[in-house]
């Protein structure tokens, strides 16, 4: 349970669970690899590699170092290691960069406005992230449901570009981000 405040002055907390503030953020390798191992192992879900908070006042994002299980003890330190701030998108030129589309081979494909090219292939990949809001997650997390193969899609399809670090937020029917988010100088 934590308490750290926004550069906008916002006090984020986690002293609630589950809250609004907290992200469980997973890349679509890790993901498969936790889906494949708790399928044939029955383990546990093991930390996010970041602790992603967000302002809802300025819609900053905060991404923490995880502190890791090792079964015996915590090694490691929670501590900042990257801010992102959200990127005004009502501009054309903003809205058509980093549009999806879909190449000839069949995988979503998208140019940052870095540059890069980003692709969705081959699967899974650094690129896509499973983003769940602490409240999905408490949601998704019964004994009913304890295979990560039966959980829903997360409610936005989210990448993140491996060269700029920049993070796109789509709906799952579009192909223009909702929301961009650029690390903060």
């Amino acid at each position: 349970m934590a308490k750290v405040w926004c550069t906008c002055g916002e006090v984020l907390s986690n002293i609630c669970i589950p809250n609004d503030v907290q992200f469980w953020v997973y890349t679509s390798k890790m993901w498969n690899h936790i889906s494949l191992n708790v399928a044939i192992e029955g383990w546990l879900f093991p930390s996010p590699v970041y602790d992603v908070w967000r302002c809802n006042t300025c819609d900053r994002l905060y991404a923490y170092n995880m502190p890791i299980d090792t079964g015996t003890e915590w090694t490691g330190s929670w501590e900042l290691k990257k801010k992102y701030v959200v990127e005004n998108i009502k501009s054309l030129s903003a809205t058509i960069s980093m549009a999806k589309f879909t190449d000839v081979d069949g995988a979503e494909k998208a140019v940052c406005s870095c540059g890069k090219l980003v692709s969705s292939s081959p699967f899974p990949n650094d690129i896509q992230l499973r983003v769940y809001t602490d409240f999905e997650w408490d949601t998704m997390l019964t004994p009913d449901i304890v295979n990560p193969n039966h959980f829903p899609l997360p409610s936005h399809d989210v990448w993140r570009c491996p060269k700029c670090e920049n993070i796109y937020v789509y709906e799952w029917d579009s192909k223009i981000p909702i929301k961009v988010y650029r690390l903060e100088d």
